[in-house]
């Protein structure tokens, strides 16, 4: 027939390996064949097929598979996509992710900052509080010594 190929001679060489050995299963078990693998055109464009057939064993004990081979290229092109989306959106996960750790860092050291802040505004205020009975009697000290003097002369006087 013209505009027929065989598939096998097709077969994409890194493929070939699997592809022998899912038929080795197949036929001696005699359970579906159901396989995908690449193939190489004529025209040299790299396709992805899936086989599926069954295998039957005849009475000299051949085995013939009866099936189909399917191109699903652009179930494979989509599904890369939707890996390689997959893959971004988790990166993007990770990176929200550890914007969200340094954000709840950042927040716990403001929260400290706010802390030491008003520590030392508390601080300040007890100091002013402190410091302002200790200098009125730092300085009344002088007068205080004059008024006793003077109070001691009256009285001793």
């Amino acid at each position: 027939m013209a505009g027929t190929q065989n598939t096998r001679f097709m077969e994409h060489p890194d493929d070939v390996a699997g592809i022998e050995q899912a038929m080795v299963e197949s036929a001696q078990t005699l359970t579906q064949f159901v396989h995908e693998w690449r193939i190489i055109t004529p025209s040299a464009t790299v396709k992805w097929v899936q086989a599926a057939s069954r295998p039957e064993q005849q009475a000299d004990g051949t085995i013939i598979w009866d099936g189909l081979i399917m191109d699903i290229s652009d179930r494979k092109q989509a599904e890369a996509a939707l890996q390689q989306s997959e893959t971004e959106l988790r990166q993007k996960s990770q990176d929200l992710e550890q914007t969200l750790k340094e954000l709840q860092t950042m927040q716990l050291q403001l929260v400290q900052n706010e802390k030491m802040s008003a520590l030392g505004n508390l601080v300040a205020g007890v100091a002013r509080e402190i410091n302002n009975p200790v200098g009125f009697i730092a300085g009344n000290i002088e007068p205080a010594k004059d008024y006793i003097k003077d109070w001691r002369c009256i009285v001793a006087g």
